[in-house]
């Protein structure tokens, strides 16, 4: 039986935070485990030591590092104080953090990769912070692994909805973090030409703003293309609500290791239009579903394909098979039992030496 931490420096709501604590839930039966974030459902909080603004370019990232610094500090008294048998990071901020401290202390790091390991540098540091990985998807394991690692793909809530009329599309949805990487403004484009053809639709965007700057510049383009009364930015809702109000998901990531909104929304029966990105084409390839529909980073394809749009209401099924908590629960129960027998027999190593 071990004592795991499970750490996040990150206050905001999110898909990672989501799996932390079902990671959380899962490890409790077998395990002492403690929830170490600046979140309410922690067992111990932390400060906040972020500001919720985006993280990514390069001036963003290097105006939190006193904020990192201070958090490296106190963290490093809290785990000496608690003495766990392994820290388990759920974002690579964290790992800045904690990979250090569990270096100085001669504890393990297990880190759940939850966007990418990086490349070159970025990749070598991170992997000389951790001991152990655990990926989301499976085009994020780079090649040439130096540590122990294993896919567990994200668990997912089934939102039963029931089914709409067949009145054809009203509203149109994007659910995720207002930031450049998910691309609301490609969104906005596309709602534009969908209603310079006559459709009468509604967009709704849900998420918290993560980069201020952009927010005013989606705002100066909605205004640009007269769209003030068919668009709506709703803030941060639950994902299951959001989706009980749309007929249609618009998903224009740039990148997405793992596209939660998009696997709940086939599992809810809504049909998707997404970027063709690695992300999205892993789902499709999993879910294997009509409802699913992949196009180029374009407004006129997008359109298109959104005027194309099928449902299949054998999706939902398919999702719940393959992104269950059941099975989630049961492949990291059984990392950690392994990780755990690994770490003993390495003791036992160093003591018969």
């Amino acid at each position: 039986r071990m004592r795991i931490v499970l750490a996040t420096l990150y206050g905001t709501v999110g898909g990672s935070s989501r799996v932390l604590m079902a990671a959380a839930e899962a490890l409790r039966g077998q395990h002492e485990v403690i929830v170490r974030a600046p979140l309410t459902e922690a067992d111990s909080r932390t400060a906040r030591p972020l500001s919720s603004e985006s993280l990514e370019s390069i001036s963003q990232k290097i105006r939190q590092i006193p904020r990192v610094l201070r958090s490296l500090l106190s963290e490093w008294a809290w785990t000496r104080k608690v003495r766990p048998d392994v820290i388990y990071v759920h974002d690579d901020l964290s790992l800045y953090v904690y990979g250090p401290i569990g270096k100085a202390m001669n504890v393990p790091i297990v880190w759940h990769v939850h966007l990418s390991e990086g490349e070159g540098w970025k990749r070598r540091l991170r992997d000389a912070l951790c001991d152990a990985k655990i990926f989301v998807s499976q085009f994020t394991v780079g090649s040439k692994q130096p540590k122990p690692w294993r896919l567990v793909r994200n668990p997912v809530e089934i939102v039963v909805r029931p089914r709409p009329a067949d009145h054809g599309l009203k509203t149109l949805g994007m659910i995720g973090r207002i930031s450049r990487l998910k691309n609301q403004a490609l969104g906005i484009r596309v709602l534009a030409k969908l209603v310079a053809a006559g459709q009468k639709l509604r967009l709704e965007i849900f998420g918290n703003v993560l980069d201020p700057g952009y927010q005013r510049e989606l705002d100066a383009l909605v205004r640009e293309h007269g769209l003030e009364r068919c668009v709506s930015f709703r803030g941060y809702i639950p994902m299951a609500d959001a989706l009980k109000e749309i007929d249609l998901l618009m998903s224009c990531s740039t990148y997405e290791s793992f596209g939660l909104s998009v696997v709940e929304a086939l599992g809810a029966g809504i049909p998707v239009v997404a970027s063709d990105i690695e992300g999205h084409r892993e789902i499709a390839s999993l879910v294997r579903s009509e409802a699913l529909s992949l196009v180029p980073l374009e407004p006129d394809a997008m359109a298109a394909a959104i005027r194309d749009a099928k449902r299949d209401d054998a999706a939902a099924g398919r999702v719940a098979h393959l992104f269950s908590y059941e099975r989630f629960r049961s492949e990291i129960v059984d990392f950690f039992a392994k990780f755990e027998s690994h770490r003993l027999e390495s003791s036992h190593a160093e003591s018969a030496v």
